[in-house]
């Protein structure tokens, strides 16, 4: 078996059943070393990917990490919509074994009622979807519970990207045709207007926006999920809950406190911020 390692992570912070939510998704859809996974470090439920190593910086990791986490977090929205899990405390495992933290804050969006989750394969294909084409990472990354006409704007833009032009982009949905015009029209105004509102003839609803916009995405990205060639390996999580945990994997005992944002005890941790 496989253990997975990363250098960077960010804690979950949030509702116990929306984070499990997000961990049954993430740890059961692994299919490669460089995946994203949770593992635990002591208390903490910790979002980790090897992708984000190449850079040594916090401030640069958390960029490319925020980057990942708009596309985690639109997928979700698309599956399982829409209570907000935060990140907290951003975590380095530095070459001497030591752990280095520094607060930071980021959000996703997951869905309340556990009998509409979609399971860890639809999740992880959806990501997939949406990473193997930058326009459609762009669309999915801009889609969220919270976007307004902006952000709406920006996904049907970079949709038409994704299928050539405007055209063929609402030939390609013949029965919302007339609803992704308006809502266009409806974005369109709205962004020109600064935040005011601009009325056009027959405007959408921003709600009914989002939910159109979802539909389109949900079978945009499902209809280009690329082909999974069998499964043959496995992957384990590392989770480190004591002394014990870190020694197995070559770090120095991590002693937590309660207030994790504000203060740190012994010097096996170091504060960055």
């Amino acid at each position: 078996m496989n253990v997975l390692y990363s250098n960077w992570g960010f804690e979950l912070v949030g509702y116990d059943a929306d984070i499990s939510n997000l961990v049954d998704k993430i740890n059961g859809s692994i299919r490669a070393p460089d995946d994203f996974f949770v593992s635990l470090l002591d208390d903490c439920k910790v979002l980790r990917s090897s992708r984000w190593d190449a850079t040594s910086e916090h401030s640069e990791a958390k960029t490319i990490a925020e980057e990942d986490l708009a596309l985690l977090r639109s997928c979700l929205y698309v599956l399982d919509r829409s209570l907000r899990i935060s990140f907290g405390t951003l975590f380095f495992s530095r070459a001497d074994g030591f752990i280095d933290q520094q607060r930071t804050s980021s959000s996703i969006y997951v869905r309340t009622n556990p009998a509409e989750y979609a399971s860890p394969a639809e999740f992880k294909d959806l990501v997939d979807a949406a990473r193997a084409s930058a326009p459609l990472r762009i669309a999915a990354s801009e889609l969220s519970a919270e976007g307004g006409w902006f952000e709406i704007y920006k996904t049907i833009e970079a949709l038409k990207r994704y299928y050539g032009n405007e055209s063929k982009f609402f030939r390609s949905f013949p029965a919302l045709k007339a609803k992704l015009e308006r809502t266009k029209r409806t974005a369109n105004s709205f962004r020109h207007a600064e935040g005011s509102y601009a009325p056009i003839n027959g405007p959408v609803d921003l709600t009914a926006a989002r939910d159109l916009v979802r539909l389109v995405l949900t079978e945009t990205l499902s209809g280009s999920r690329p082909k999974r060639p069998p499964q043959d390996q496995e992957f384990g999580v590392p989770n480190i809950a004591s002394p014990e945990g870190t020694q197995k994997l070559g770090l120095k005992p991590l002693i937590m406190v309660e207030q994790r944002a504000s203060a740190y005890v012994g010097d096996t941790l170091r504060a960055t911020d």
